[in-house]
């Protein structure tokens, strides 16, 4: 009974993390005589994500998050790290973690989110609370117009345009377009959906497939067709695989050489096809509909995708003129 307890308050921690909350099933620091040892713990720690099933992912991320602590860390038992211990491994990262998309601080907080787990796994406190490390600057989402897609599109490739139609009628993950199969794909229906692929030991994010499959324009069904007709495939195979048929990791540099080619200068990003799917989504569905298609759990999570067009000057006055018609 303990370690079914145990068990699940483990999960519980493990969902509260990935939704940027502190786990809440932390015990009463415990009496020791200072003999755990802070690698012994890591890799305590590491078996345990193994032997809960976690996604090979989801360890990957924890375990560097510790991994990187206990290297950089000079002190040798776990119970004797401090709020200085914590406050020089996060000026290492700032030094040594290569920059991502956004804000760095995202990364800095979720190193020390994980840490948090870590900590609590052996009855401690993170020395260093989520509080007093600074929050990111909340930006506005941001996705491609219609107009920047077509700029793409008017000098690519024919693998490039593949890509790029994909991305834009899908609104996949980057890792289900590297991992989506032939077989995931009903051509006559003109459906599509998010599938397990066991060939590479690769789920989808929380093992899920869309609750309904996502419907495809005519012509992007066409495209695809076309595409099938030129590669004649097996189901098993992948849509967009490198030249060895395997997972392409690299797909943005596919969409950046395209961008380069018309000389597009602003950010270039697979995760702004998504918002731009999902936001048109929303506009002619509704919101549950693109919450649907993009695999979120709660609507909030759409919500935050959704990015309004830009609208001139003249656009605005011609809608402001129509909002409230009372006359004098």
């Amino acid at each position: 009974m303990q370690a079914y307890t145990l068990f699940t308050q483990t999960e519980q921690d493990f969902s509260r993390v990935r939704q940027g909350l502190l786990p809440v099933n932390v015990e009463e620091p415990k009496k020791t005589d200072g003999t755990r040892g802070l690698r012994a713990c890591a890799h305590e720690y590491k078996s345990e994500l193994e032997a809960l099933g976690k996604k090979k992912s989801t360890i990957a991320m924890y375990t560097r998050a510790v991994d990187d602590f206990v290297g950089h860390c000079r002190k040798t038992f776990i119970d004797d790290v401090d709020r200085k211990d914590i406050l020089d491994y996060l000026a290492w990262m700032k030094a040594n973690l290569k920059r991502r998309e956004g804000d760095p601080q995202h990364a800095l907080r979720n190193r020390v989110r994980f840490l948090s787990t870590f900590f609590t796994r052996f009855g401690l406190k993170c020395p260093l609370p989520m509080k007093d490390i600074k929050k990111p600057t909340k930006k506005r989402p941001w996705k491609y117009s219609l107009d920047v897609v077509k700029l793409f599109l008017s000098k690519a490739t024919r693998e490039q345009k593949d890509l790029i139609h994909f991305l834009l009628n899908t609104g996949f993950r980057d890792g289900e377009v590297e991992y989506c199969t032939w077989g995931a794909i009903d051509l006559k229906v003109g459906s599509i959906n998010v599938y397990p692929n066991d060939q590479y030991g690769w789920t989808p994010k929380d093992g899920e497939s869309r609750e309904q499959d996502i419907v495809l324009s005519d012509d992007f069904v066409k495209t695809m067709e076309a595409r099938k007709q030129r590669l004649q495939p097996k189901a098993s195979d992948l849509i967009f695989p490198t030249i060895t048929g395997r997972p392409n990791n690299h797909l943005i540099k596919v969409v950046r050489r395209a961008a380069k080619k018309v000389g597009y200068e602003g950010k270039v990003s697979l995760h702004a096809f998504r918002r731009t799917f999902g936001t048109t989504v929303t506009k002619h569905y509704n919101i549950e509909q693109a919450r649907i298609w993009l695999g979120h759990s709660d609507i909030e999570t759409t919500q935050r995708y959704l990015a309004a067009d830009e609208l001139t000057t003249e656009q605005s006055k011609k809608i402001a003129s129509k909002m409230f018609p009372v006359g004098d």
